[in-house]
């Protein structure tokens, strides 16, 4: 991990290639944290939400929008795909870009919550 700190709200370039385990993306994609920062002190893996440009890939009620901005490293609008939350190694993390703002990591957190409730 180069300038990836892997805290909450962190915008990372992570690398999920080879060696990709079945339904994984198998190519550098962003990320956003999602997990709570004290689990990564006791694990090698930290809870992360994919994100993508294209809004083809997107369901609407699980997604969070991000504009780019100097603060997040984006470069384009990005899609949080909440219902890809995965865990991944730290050892796949490149590069920190940015953070999102609280408010909007709220919102993703609660974009995750609800791909757990079955109403």
């Amino acid at each position: 991990m180069n300038n990836a700190s892997g805290v909450p709200g962190d915008v990372l370039l992570v690398d999920w290639r080879e060696p990709a385990a079945d339904g994984e993306a198998n190519k550098l994609r962003l990320a956003v944290v999602v997990g709570r920062s004290d689990l990564s002190v006791y694990s090698d893996t930290l809870l992360l939400v994919p994100l993508t440009s294209k809004s083809d890939n997107v369901i609407a009620e699980l997604s969070v929008t991000f504009p780019p901005s100097e603060s997040n490293g984006l470069a384009v609008a990005s899609y949080a795909l909440a219902q890809l939350i995965t865990g991944t190694a730290k050892r796949r993390l490149i590069r920190r870009l940015g953070g999102v703002e609280p408010h909007e990591l709220a919102s993703l957190r609660e974009v995750v919550r609800a791909c757990f409730r079955d109403d």
